[in-house]
């Protein structure tokens, strides 16, 4: 059963600012991302202005380099991902993570009626083609496989491979399971979200103090956490929601899609356990695969992030 977190969330001056501040804004984040912070985030901060969305995101590595993306899920940033971002880097490779709206040190200031998952969809389409990624391999964790899934069903598919773990786009009739119905209730309804906390009830190991402030560094006021409440209802899970029709059309796509797909599940996660099984049998790019199960929780790049980066090294070697 979902643990019910009571604790209480800081109020803070740090705020996404639109017009003029912004720059101001960004200036003192990017300054900010070069300075000793109280968690490990070694990394550069850049900034790109998508669709009137001003979005964050990590570039490392050559830029003629074969390319890999990393796209988050909930309620995480681009900071899951600084244990595998530097071996991919050292083993020749460019890699770029965003932030999605509302994420992390992206911008937060958004409309509620405008985030929906076509919308999330076109801004990280057009994200790719502003950072001039040509065909990168995806790794995409929870949400990110969602958004990620959703792109490579497109007829402008802007990957060359797929590296998914721990999340899927839902099969049309699929039953949400239980444990996510009661994600979706607790996100919506709890008048607190300790996002730090949270990650640390979704992994086998148990994080430290300094790990769970890095997740929570960018949500500062409960006003910033809005799109990770609302991120669970965007799932088209019945015929009444009104994408569904769009998800009937992106699994007829990708149920011809060719294009190399590996999973990194776990065995210890209660919410998308067997998703792999639906992704291998369905999607025939999956086949001849060295597909694997880890042993963590949901956010298994806390719990193995060694290996998850072998995998996509040899990935990488495979088919970039």
């Amino acid at each position: 059963m979902f643990r019910i977190f009571m604790q209480k969330e800081e109020a803070s001056g740090f705020r996404c600012l639109t017009g003029a501040s912004w720059e101001i804004y960004s200036k003192e984040i990017s300054t900010l991302s070069k300075m000793s912070k109280p968690f490990q985030f070694p990394f550069e901060s850049h900034y790109l202005n998508v669709s009137g969305i001003r979005m964050h995101y990590i570039d490392e590595g050559d830029k003629k380099a074969p390319a890999i993306i990393f796209l988050h899920g909930v309620p995480t940033w681009s900071y899951t991902f600084r244990k595998i971002i530097p071996t991919c880097v050292k083993s020749g490779y460019r890699v770029v993570a965003p932030d999605l709206p509302g994420f992390g040190l992206s911008e937060k200031s958004i409309k509620k009626s405008v985030v929906t998952l076509s919308w999330l969809v076109n801004l990280v389409r057009e994200f790719v083609g502003h950072v001039k990624l040509d065909q990168p391999v995806l790794y995409a964790h929870d949400w990110g496989a969602v958004i990620g899934l959703m792109l490579a069903s497109q007829k402008d598919d802007p990957f060359s491979g797929l590296i998914l773990s721990n999340g899927l786009l839902p099969v049309p009739g699929m039953k949400a399971p239980f444990q996510f119905r009661i994600w979706r209730l607790f996100a919506r309804i709890s008048p607190f979200l300790p996002v730090g906390r949270i990650v640390d009830y979704g992994t086998r190991r148990r994080l430290s103090p300094m790990e769970r402030k890095g997740y929570e560094y960018p949500f500062h006021t409960t006003k910033e956490k809005m799109t990770i409440r609302l991120m669970p209802r965007l799932l088209p899970m019945g015929h009444q929601h009104p994408e569904f029709h769009r998800l009937k059309v992106a699994w007829s796509n990708l149920e011809q899609r060719e294009k190399p797909l590996l999973t990194l599940f776990s065995d210890g996660d209660p919410i998308t356990r067997g998703g792999e099984k639906v992704l291998q049998e369905r999607i025939p790019g999956s086949s001849h695969q060295d597909h694997i199960i880890l042993r963590g929780g949901h956010f298994l790049q806390e719990d193995v992030p060694e290996e998850i980066s072998r995998k996509i090294i040899g990935f990488m070697k495979k088919h970039a």
